[in-house]
């Protein structure tokens, strides 16, 4: 599951979990530990066309700031999330850290910039093959029964302009 998906998904469940009225000055905070060792990757199995499992650690934390009515009205969610990726042939290791900041807009909409070390990838004896640092923004509108829309919105730093699928794939045929 990318960062994205993750973020888009904790900023919307956390939100539907506020409830009531709450103080402006502190935010609704919840830490979530990662520790899913070897599930199979259904997305990358299917994309590189041979099996793929991985190792999830780390932990994730969701800060909600929210109005003296309690609404949110922004989010800071902080990332520390290590990746291996394995397949028969080969292995890498994937770093996701850094805080995403989620601003709820008056229409509903959000905009979500992800930061940090998004998707840094190293394979033994190779060193970093792959790196996405810095920001990226993105604008999520929500039709009318709820589907999320990702565009995007704004970007600096240092992206890669290979598909980071296509990397792994690579990586771990061996």
């Amino acid at each position: 599951m990318t960062r994205l998906t993750r973020a888009l998904v904790a900023a919307c469940l956390l939100g539907m979990a506020i409830a009531g009225p709450a103080s402006a000055a502190k935010p609704v905070s919840e830490r979530i530990d990662l520790n899913d060792i070897g599930v199979q990757d259904e997305f990358l199995t299917e994309f590189c066309g041979f099996d793929v499992w991985s190792d999830v650690t780390g932990h994730f934390t969701l800060r909600t700031f929210v109005d003296a009515d309690g609404n949110a009205i922004h989010e800071v969610n902080n990332f520390a999330i290590q990746v291996r990726y394995y397949s028969e042939n080969g292995e890498v290791n994937v770093v996701d850290v850094g805080p995403d900041r989620v601003v709820y807009l008056d229409d509903g909409s959000l905009i979500v910039s992800i930061t940090g070390s998004v998707q840094s990838i190293t394979a033994p004896g190779q060193g970093r093959v792959y790196s996405n640092n810095g920001w990226v923004a993105f604008l999520i509108t929500f039709d009318e029964e709820g589907n999320a829309t990702a565009e995007f919105y704004d970007a600096a730093g240092l992206h890669s302009d290979i598909d980071q699928a296509e990397v792994l794939c690579e990586l771990l045929a061996g």
